[in-house]
């Protein structure tokens, strides 16, 4: 990288991506459309490295190759209605080669700022072929797989840009693998072959439409529980932020769109095994809170991470107010959000808690969530 592209790409992880967010707002974390002209916001959650990474690990020792075909799918189709939502421009708009390349590589970079990575980006036009790198790309830096965040996402948004959606990616070196940084391949499924490797195929994905109800629904609201803003708690040091990463407890945790959260629930197809996993994770983290650990703080963490207004009742339960809404919510029973509160009431009570029910609820432009056990 030149010294050009060193500054921008400062500029790009120092400047544009904290503007990009807004973190004000207890309950929400939002994410700021391209076009940004209509005040539009996306709904955004964080969520632990180091959970997605046992996610990744375990889903392919379980399932093979077909676990990796998952993630991916998940990644991709998560990204595609991210770049949608939020106004990527495509090469309809950016016509020109020049352009689309610089279009491209800034928003690579920008990628790069939110999940800690440097980046590098090629695309011969040419041959059709698109090529970028990345060091310490978050997840597959410690697993060395990153089907879902890295390869399947940057599959996504790449459809997206190109408006093709037989596009793909591989991940032809990984830092994770030992490899010096994260390196991808951007083509259709033919012209990856031909250098060699085997693309996951996935054109099919599912097409979503920013609907009034995704934009009523997710609009700030003030929250009764949550009492403190991420900003807030970045302010006071219960939380660091650098990178796009935010550090608590001393693990890693990174923002996605909500989306994600959604097909993750829907594709992945096995309740028990994601309430499971972040039962497991949020108990430990419960447990590294210490005597900090009581209700209130864990409605103001989780609030300032993006996941709405929460309440846990004396009967061991939870209501969640102004839950991040997308036009999926019928088509899961929320294990992720579900087990994370499982954990952290567990270690709080220091009893096996299990909320085993999701009751959704759409009242008065709100959308609730009542946990049970």
């Amino acid at each position: 990288m030149n010294i050009k592209d060193e500054l921008y790409s400062w500029f790009i992880r120092n400047v544009a991506v904290p503007n990009s967010f807004d973190f004000t707002k207890p309950g929400y974390v939002l994410s700021k459309t391209i076009s940004g002209s209509d005040g539009m916001m996306l709904r955004d959650v964080f969520i632990p490295e180091d959970l997605v990474c046992d996610l990744e690990v375990k889903t392919v020792e379980k399932l093979g190759t077909n676990g990796n075909r998952l993630l991916y799918t998940i990644g991709k189709n998560s990204s595609y209605i991210y770049a949608k939502f939020c106004g990527i421009e495509t090469i309809k708009t950016k016509t020109k080669e020049k352009d689309y390349n610089k279009y491209t590589k800034s928003l690579l970079l920008f990628l790069g700022g939110i999940y800690g990575a440097a980046v590098d980006y090629f695309f011969d036009v040419k041959i059709g072929i698109q090529r970028a790198s990345f060091s310490q790309y978050v997840v597959c830096r410690k697993n060395g797989i990153g089907d879902l965040f890295l390869a399947g996402s940057a599959a996504g948004i790449c459809s997206w840009l190109l408006q093709d959606t037989t596009t793909e990616v591989v991940q032809t070196e990984c830092v994770g693998r030992g490899a010096a940084k994260c390196r991808i391949l951007i083509a259709s499924p033919d012209k990856i072959k031909q250098l060699g490797y085997a693309p996951i195929e996935f054109p099919t994905l599912l097409d979503l439409e920013m609907s009034k109800e995704y934009t009523s629904l997710n609009k700030p609201r003030n929250t009764i529980n949550t009492k403190t803003s991420l900003r807030e708690l970045l302010k006071n040091k219960t939380l660091s932020y650098k990178n796009g990463q935010i550090t608590f407890c001393g693990g890693k945790y990174f923002n996605c769109d909500s989306h994600y959260i959604y097909f993750l629930e829907w594709l992945y197809n096995d309740d028990v095994f994601l309430f499971g996993l972040a039962k497991e994770y949020y108990k430990k983290l419960g447990e590294a809170m210490g005597e900090k650990l009581g209700k209130q703080y864990i409605t103001d963490i989780l609030g300032a991470m993006g996941w709405g207004d929460i309440a846990i009742n004396d009967k061991k339960e939870a209501q969640i107010n102004y839950y991040p809404y997308t036009d999926l919510y019928a088509k899961t029973k929320y294990p992720i959000i579900r087990g994370m509160l499982s954990g952290l009431m567990t270690a709080l009570y220091k009893e096996d808690t299990n909320l085993l029910n999701a009751k959704t609820s759409l009242e008065k432009d709100t959308f609730s969530l009542i946990l049970t056990g």
